[in-house]
């Protein structure tokens, strides 16, 4: 008896904001994806970039100002759970800080978020897999 677990790719693209939206297994995959939705729907390969939309710059210039959320109806507070750092070096080091409220515990021990790594997040609804693809960087 085999086990194969059914697994699907997702591709959503938002004609009024011009944004694909990718869901596969690695980024080769995605790469692909881009590049040849964009030639066959759009004529280019290169229609749609390969770099990402998103930022963690404000964290960074902001700290948790950069989550205030109260003009948005319903959203009462938005809290920093997880950020990854990439040190990076021979061994490709990456540093992870988990917290409750992981700007609160940086002010409890007088930190802050180091300048000009590149700095991965997690939204809450995945498992931290070991090597976490870029979302943003500052």
């Amino acid at each position: 008896m085999f086990y194969r677990p059914e697994k699907h790719d997702v591709l959503v693209y938002e004609p009024s904001i011009g944004e694909l939206r990718i869901n596969a297994a690695s980024k080769w995959e995605k790469d692909l994806y881009r590049r040849k939705f964009g030639l066959h729907l759009f004529g280019g390969e290169d229609f749609f970039s390969g770099t990402g939309e998103y930022t963690l710059e404000p964290l960074r210039t902001d700290g948790p100002a950069a989550l205030v959320c109260t003009d948005v109806d319903g959203m009462e507070w938005i809290k920093l759970k997880e950020i990854h750092f990439f040190w990076g070096g021979s061994e490709n080091e990456i540093e992870i800080r988990k917290a409750s409220d992981v700007f609160a515990a940086f002010e409890a021990r007088g930190r802050t978020l180091p300048a000009k790594r590149e700095t991965r997040w997690l939204p809450p609804w995945e498992e931290s897999p070991p090597d976490l693809p870029p979302r943003g960087a500052f």
